[in-house]
């Protein structure tokens, strides 16, 4: 019987350990409040705000450090972070695999080039970062491929910006 016992309490406890080693780290993003919840398992665990760029603004709680799961609306990918903010590649891609967003980030703030794509695979916006900030060329294209503008910034100003018109050709292909 009191072997029956140990046996038991020291599967629970191996159970224990396994759920705390293997629960998932999940965040779910709500962009139009610019926030986002982390949970582990079924368990908030933060939450965290954002710009309209994406860089990490607060967080309240605790997020571990590695791969964070993120779903947006269908959409699904993942964000590292290390030392409680994103530290690291993001990628988020659309129901069907195809990917729609990839960056990488430096304490919390988009640094270098991110790009965004259409459902299609084209790329809707290639743009450079530094600091969190928009800095250099910014290209947009519309889903054929063609450009669309194109931008330069510094320290997230403005500097120069130019439209291209969408010239459609009827008849050829």
């Amino acid at each position: 019987m009191k072997k029956t016992l140990v046996l038991v309490s020291m599967f629970l406890f191996f159970l224990q350990i396994a759920n705390i080693a293997f629960s998932e780290v999940t965040m779910s993003v709500d962009y139009e409040n610019r926030k986002a919840v982390v949970y582990d398992g079924d368990v908030e665990i933060a939450q965290q705000t954002f710009d309209e760029h994406g860089n990490f603004l607060s967080i309240d709680g605790k997020i571990p450090n590695g791969k964070v799961n993120v779903t947006f609306n269908e959409e699904y990918g993942f964000i590292t972070y290390k030392n409680n903010m994103p530290n690291g590649e993001a990628k988020l891609y659309y129901p069907e695999g195809d990917i729609h967003f990839e960056g990488f980030y430096t304490n919390g703030m988009l640094r270098d080039e991110k790009k965004e794509f259409y459902r299609n695979g084209k790329l809707l916006r290639k743009e450079n970062f530094r600091d969190g900030k928009r800095w250099g060329n910014l290209k947009e294209y519309y889903a054929d491929g063609a450009k669309k503008s194109e931008a330069v910034y510094e320290g997230g100003k403005l500097i120069e910006q130019k439209h291209f018109d969408k010239i459609e050709k009827v008849g050829q292909k």
